[in-house]
């Protein structure tokens, strides 16, 4: 009887959570050397690990998939392609998210000596040919409360976030001229049950104060865009890149800008839709020392949070020194007197290290709950403006807080704050001397 697979997850789902596989099935279990195989492919069937898993009691086989896939997702951006919210339009992302084909067959000898055969699944030998359907796995957190990863909240154009701001002009995100930012949707995806949602053209229209618009166009579509999710720039750098024309109103004519709204057309089975979301010209007295962040959510996709208060630095100095004697000893000339200008205690090797921290201004509990994400996030970056340059760039960092508290009383507590502290993940240079 051949292995029949039992259990697989659903698909889409997330890499950081359970994979769970169960199979069963085979009239092979009592020979010797008994062993269920497992190879873990890709969409071309390219074996990416190969894993092998005793049957429990009952003869069944289980195995969780989850730390193997993760490995093959990424969110760290490389130098040619840049991070998903420094897009410019609609950039498809194939890093995030990979389609995983996985395979059963299984293994035995002909005693608890002998070498082992590895057979298909199916009777006869060869590699693993028992497979379910392909699986699309985004680089997403499932966590241990939930027992699949639900995109439904992402379909009618929903973007991969939780943040609360944005989907009205009343809540309109701010942004400073030169930050990047991103929101992100699936594309090529259909629901438990329902349709697949197709990304098509994304329309932004910018106002000046008087609400009159100053341009309006197509920035770019999701159209025949690679993998099952698109990066949409919507931050003023990213629009300003799309062409000159853009350019010339976001940088150009920033100082007119009142907001600008990003309009997502999609369709779903057929069905054609819209959603909105509304960004605004920050104004900001400490233009020069407020934070942006853009980071990946428990989602897999890059966000972003801007906050307007200064930021507090401080620098650890390390100095390691080596002493000598004022007299040098080791005279060429005859001559050995005390030196007033030879130094006693050299100063060799001097490391610095640069650590951060700003407050947030209070938070309402949905945007502390999105929040939170930004503090456990592994893959950060905060624009700043640098002392050698007349512009802002993100700098990746490393967020250092330990602990935080963001529930205390919900009878009394009405409001949150948090405190961010970070370090640069490329520290100042060491000097020698």
């Amino acid at each position: 009887m051949a292995v029949t697979i039992t259990q697989q997850p659903q698909s889409p789902n997330a890499a950081f959570g359970t994979l769970v596989y169960v199979v069963s099935g085979s009239s092979s279990l009592t020979l010797p050397q008994y062993q269920f195989v497992i190879d873990v492919q890709d969409e071309n069937k390219t074996i990416l690990s190969r894993l092998r898993q005793y049957p429990n009691p009952s003869g069944y086989g289980v195995i969780d998939v989850a730390n193997i896939v993760s490995d093959y997702l990424t969110v760290t951006p490389t130098f040619a392609v840049g991070p998903g919210f420094q897009s410019v339009g609609v950039r498809g992302d194939n890093a995030t998210n990979k389609v995983f084909r996985i395979a059963f067959g299984e293994e035995y000898g002909t005693s608890i000596s002998s070498s082992v055969t590895i057979y298909n699944g199916k009777g006869s030998a060869g590699a693993p040919g028992v497979s379910g359907s392909n699986q699309i796995i985004f680089s997403a957190v499932n966590e241990p409360q939930v027992d699949k990863w639900d995109d439904l909240q992402f379909l009618t154009a929903s973007r991969m976030s939780n943040n609360p701001l944005g989907l009205t002009e009343a809540t309109a995100i701010p942004f400073d001229q030169e930050d990047f930012g991103s929101i992100s949707f699936l594309n090529g995806v259909g629901n438990y049950g329902g349709g697949q949602q197709l990304v098509g053209n994304v329309v932004a229209t910018v106002y000046n104060a008087a609400g009159s618009v100053l341009k309006t166009g197509t920035i770019g579509t999701g159209s025949g865009k690679a993998g099952y999710k698109v990066d949409i720039g919507v931050g003023p750098r990213n629009i300003g890149y799309v062409d000159s024309a853009w350019y010339a109103v976001m940088d150009g004519q920033w100082k007119s800008i009142k907001n600008w709204k990003v309009v997502v057309n999609y369709t779903i089975g057929g069905v054609a839709g819209a959603k909105t979301y509304w960004f605004e010209r920050n104004d900001c007295n400490y233009y020069e020392w407020n934070s942006e962040f853009n980071f990946v959510n428990r989602y897999g996709a890059w966000d972003f949070y801007k906050v307007n208060y200064p930021f507090i630095q401080n620098t650890a100095v390390k100095r390691d020194i080596w002493t000598q004697p004022r007299v040098n000893y080791s005279t060429t000339t005859g001559q050995a007197g005390l030196d007033p200008f030879r130094r006693g205690t050299q100063q060799y090797y001097t490391s610095y290290e640069d650590t951060f921290s700003t407050t947030t201004p209070p938070l309402s509990e949905d945007e502390a709950d999105y929040l939170t994400q930004l503090m456990e996030s592994q893959n950060v970056f905060w624009t700043v403006k640098q002392d050698f340059i007349d512009y802002k760039i993100p700098e990746p960092i490393i967020i250092t807080n330990s602990n935080y508290t963001w529930w205390t009383n919900p009878r009394g507590q009405k409001l949150f704050q948090f405190t961010f502290e970070w370090k640069l993940a490329n520290q100042r240079r060491a000097r020698t001397s």
